[in-house]
């Protein structure tokens, strides 16, 4: 299956962002509030990921074209989504409120991301179903989110950088709209502030230590087949 490659429009840069995460976690229904800012609540499964560009102003007045691309079940066939990471700028890892295992259900997606993404991508989580309560269902603790970036660490996954005080920065209902925007226009703002940095910056090794952003960067080192993993919240 052909990723769609559409680097530019009329000359206007295009950002790339993915929608990653397991069935049942809201991804379909934010990619539908953010291109018709509609919900109907439908799980939707399919063996190619839906994809709609649409235009934004940075806060520099520059125009640019961001992808978006809703993988809706993809994620099952993991030869199929190899290239959708290696094209993507960013990569938002979704999970539900209400649902421990689809959190846990990110490793293999993260894993992916890292064996086969930009090795400068942004890697960013989002909890949906923000508005569910707590008296309608157990939802997941922030010490749970905590633990499960503590066993990533203990897998293998470097995170020196990110404080366990801390957690991901975005929260979203889907179903109400709460936080969507606001958080896909913060995704596009990073994925400009991380391309700016690298046009200005000289050559760097291939390996990037975790203390140079303040998101997930990505890189490999000499000696290791396996990319580590780095973050840090701000």
């Amino acid at each position: 299956m052909a990723v769609p490659d559409k680097e530019s429009f009329s000359g206007i840069r295009t950002f790339r962002v993915v929608l990653l995460g397991v069935e049942g976690v809201g991804k379909s229904s934010i990619y539908k509030r953010l291109q018709h800012d509609t919900f109907n609540g439908e799980t939707v499964s399919s063996q190619e990921a839906n994809d709609f560009t649409s235009q934004h102003r940075l806060p520099s007045g520059e125009e640019v074209n961001v992808q978006l691309w809703d993988t809706v079940g993809v994620e099952r066939y993991r030869s199929l989504t190899q290239s959708y990471y290696a094209k993507a700028h960013a990569m938002v890892f979704v999970y539900s409120a209400d649902n421990l295992l689809s959190l846990r259900g990110l490793k293999h997606s993260i894993e992916d991301a890292v064996a086969y993404g930009r090795k400068n991508a942004l890697h960013l989580f989002v909890r949906n179903k923000i508005d569910l309560s707590s008296h309608e269902k157990e939802l997941v603790t922030d010490d749970e989110v905590k633990d499960f970036f503590e066993e990533l660490r203990q897998e293998g996954f470097a995170a020196g950088g990110y404080d366990k005080r801390e957690l991901p920065p975005y929260s979203t209902s889907a179903k109400t709209g709460e936080g969507v925007r606001n958080a896909m226009d913060d995704v596009i703002r990073r994925i400009s502030e991380l391309e700016l940095n690298s046009a200005t910056c000289s050559i760097q090794p291939s390996f990037h230590p975790s203390t140079e952003s303040d998101v997930i960067v990505l890189g490999k080192t000499p000696t290791q087949p396996k990319r580590k993993w780095s973050c840090r919240w701000c």
